[in-house]
């Protein structure tokens, strides 16, 4: 018999986890960003944190004050530049250019569980071989789909004096070696290819898609940003190619569900906010940039999902207030698509427009040395605060048991969601059948 490989779609309303907490913002918050404010004026490089519901307005918390500076801060001399935001465990972590920009051999790491009170976990040395006189630039986190964090940031042998990045600034790859993110790893070079074969890179900014690690990043040779990509984090990386966007800064690359990218960007001081420009899947641009919307200057920021920020309730009045109550349950399904609402809600879909042409999920055949597995690619809303997303695995579609899958991919999508990839570890011939199963469960408040 031909071995059978199917994706279910149900909807259970039994217990099976609570999801974690995030601190306490306005519901519909779908994103978070880390910046800092300018460098003009008598600057104000402090960390500030933005949110936004669409990524296209942004409003700054801590009534527009900065929410971090270092003590004895001091405008140009001990900064907050490029700060990178990443949300792991229950806590945010930021990593930014520290110092009298960057002249050192190191970058700062503070942390925080409600994005108002930090703690200033440490200055993260970044010593390597042969260098006379440091130039650290521009951390960056990235974390990979088996949960494993990085940090990309770039190191200049020489020139730290007179804070010239050229020719030696180049970017590295670090990873924590505890929980307490206190130790880390030597740098490593990550060997990105350059227009003329130099390696003088910068502000480096990775994600995954299925196994294919992309990376944009300032290639000084031409000017500004370019594009690779590696089956690997460290390489070989291959694949150039030149996107321009000069002189814009604090690039963030964010998928678009329906196909292509969303490329964010900043365009210096006095600009007031962030651009998005639309691209299609091949990095061709689309349409004149957008200016966001925003309630402080934001500068070289990165962004995150908002998690646990909005509950059923808040999304059941927003989308379904209009309808008979027993169409606004989480069981209903008022347009028809075979997805329940709290489907829908989990995987970032519109419960009032049939989703045959965006799936919550598809099921896809890969090969893994030789062999066929199922992989899994879905999407989950980690703003949803009360609904959890599962997988179950069957061979006769009577008994289910949960599934053993491997992440390998998780990449935050321009609506606030994630798109994620994950890998059967029971190959497709094994037996008669292999149906996989996406749940979604109502968690208690």
């Amino acid at each position: 018999m031909r071995p059978h490989a199917r994706l279910f779609l149900p909807l259970l309303l039994a217990v099976q986890c609570v999801v974690a907490q995030g601190p306490s913002l306005p519901a519909g918050t779908r994103f978070i960003m880390s910046h800092f404010k300018a460098d003009g004026g008598g600057g104000d490089e402090r960390l500030y944190i933005s949110i936004s519901p669409d990524g296209a307005s942004w409003t700054a918390i801590n009534g527009g004050a900065p929410v971090w500076q270092p003590p004895g801060w001091a405008g140009f001399t001990n900064v907050v530049r490029d700060p990178s935001i990443l949300y792991a465990d229950g806590m945010f972590w930021v990593a930014y250019t520290s110092g009298t920009y960057g002249r050192h051999a190191s970058f700062a790491l503070i942390k925080s569980s409600d994005l108002l009170n930090w703690t200033f976990v440490g200055d993260i040395g970044t010593a390597i071989p042969g260098a006379t006189d440091s130039l650290t630039w521009g951390p960056i986190f990235f974390r990979d789909g088996d949960g494993s964090v990085h940090i990309l940031v770039a190191i200049s042998l020489t020139g730290g004096a007179s804070f010239n990045p050229t020719p030696d600034l180049r970017v590295h790859e670090m990873h924590p070696l505890d929980a307490g993110f206190t130790q880390w790893s030597t740098p490593v070079p990550l060997p990105l290819p350059t227009t003329n074969g130099a390696t003088n890179t910068n502000e480096c900014y990775v994600w995954k898609e299925g196994s294919t690690y992309h990376a944009i990043y300032v290639d000084f040779s031409p000017g500004f940003w370019a594009h690779a990509t590696a089956p690997a984090l460290l390489g070989p990386w291959s694949s150039y190619q030149f996107l321009g966007f000069a002189p814009q800064e604090g690039g963030n690359m964010l998928v678009r569900p329906g196909g292509g990218y969303r490329f964010y960007l900043e365009p210096g001081n006095g600009s007031g906010a962030y651009r998005y420009y639309d691209l299609t899947a091949g990095f061709a641009q689309t349409g004149p940039p957008v200016s966001v919307a925003a309630t402080v200057e934001m500068r070289n920021g990165k962004i995150i999902a908002a998690p646990a920020t909005t509950h059923y309730a808040d999304w059941q009045a927003q989308y379904l207030s209009a309808l008979p109550a027993a169409q606004q349950l989480p069981t209903a399904d008022p347009d028809g698509d075979s997805r329940t609402n709290l489907l829908e809600f989990s995987t970032a879909l519109d419960p009032l427009t049939p989703d045959a042409s965006a799936p919550a999920a598809g099921l896809l055949v890969t090969d893994v040395g030789g062999e066929k597995f199922l992989a899994l690619r879905y999407r989950r809303m980690p703003s949803a605060a009360d609904a959890a997303l599962t997988l179950e695995v069957s061979n006769d579609l009577a008994q289910w048991l949960p599934a053993t899958c491997i992440t390998r991919a998780v990449t935050l999508a321009s609506d606030g969601s994630e798109i994620i990839e994950v890998v059967d570890t029971v190959p497709v011939g094994s037996s008669a059948g292999r149906f996989l199963r996406l749940k979604a469960t109502l968690t208690p408040p």
